[in-house]
């Protein structure tokens, strides 16, 4: 990943904490125990793949949230859509799951345009995993011409 892909990879997480409960400012992203997951784009400087054991920390250090990193992107010149698909917030006995499906989450979903809904509802391509995602399919069953 490069240097351009890896801040607006990063941008995009701590924004979507947002949705989560997660406000504090000054967190960073620990890619440190990350596992490469296999749902794969080339965007901006490099190449892009969902990846398990993201943990965001605190400007102290200590971990405030975990979970997996994916994307909706379509390919090629198609906007780039990074979002928590599973998040875990909090530490120790605070901790507590808050994403825990597999699917595109409501707040993502409502940014994207028809043409990139159109790209996810596709059974093959870089964003044919989310075929099958309830929202997308709802979308195919309801722009099926």
């Amino acid at each position: 990943m490069g240097s351009l892909l890896r801040r607006e990879v990063e941008r995009q997480l701590l924004a979507d904490l947002d949705h989560y409960g997660v406000f504090d400012h000054g967190l960073s992203i620990d890619w440190a125990e990350t596992c490469q997951e296999g749902h794969l784009t080339s965007a901006l400087d490099g190449k892009l793949e969902e990846v398990s054991g993201l943990t965001v920390r605190s400007h102290d250090g200590s971990a405030v949230a975990d979970g997996w990193m994916d994307f909706v992107h379509g390919g090629g010149t198609n906007p780039l859509f990074v979002f928590w698909l599973f998040l875990a917030v909090g530490a120790g006995a605070e901790r507590r799951k808050v994403k825990t499906d597999a699917w595109i989450p409501d707040h993502v979903w409502e940014q994207l345009p028809d043409s990139t809904k159109s790209l996810c509802a596709e059974q093959r391509g870089y964003d044919g995993r989310w075929a099958d995602d309830p929202k997308v399919a709802a979308w195919r069953g309801s722009h099926a011409s």
